[in-house]
């Protein structure tokens, strides 16, 4: 699964469950496209200890935020797999990061061939190593 959806499916838990709050492994650093509506949620559990829909439409100006932003999450995962959702989004984080650092190993490396740093030979065997 791609982070986005694991990201949604968390916080479709996280709705469905407040409580899994206390449960949860991963920061507002670890979301990248829902990090927004993650802060907000999370704000809203430690002020209210709840994510009643209702309240927030009460408490919040910006209905068309709630509109937009957490209801669409409400139907997307089930609370009973915010276990498997969580595992698998950190085991999709460490990918990702595996995947950014030999982008940046092969940039360095092109850039290393560029400036005459190392030879073609080498390029292709430190390109290969990756």
């Amino acid at each position: 699964m791609k982070l986005e959806q694991l990201e949604k499916l968390i916080l479709s838990c996280l709705l469905q469950k407040p409580e899994l709050f206390e449960k949860l492994e991963l920061t507002e650093n670890n979301f990248n496209t829902q990090k927004r509506t993650f802060i907000f949620l999370r704000n809203f559990y430690k002020n209210y200890k709840t994510l009643d829909l209702r309240l927030m439409s009460a408490l919040i100006k910006d209905n068309f935020r709630i509109i937009t932003n957490v209801v669409p999450l409400l139907d997307l995962g089930l609370a009973n797999n915010f276990e498997f959702y969580q595992k698998a989004y950190k085991q999709e984080l460490a990918k990702s990061g595996e995947y950014e650092t030999k982008v940046n190993l092969a940039y360095l490396f092109t850039t290393q061939l560029i400036n005459n740093e190392i030879t073609i030979e080498d390029f292709k065997m430190k390109v290969g190593e990756i």
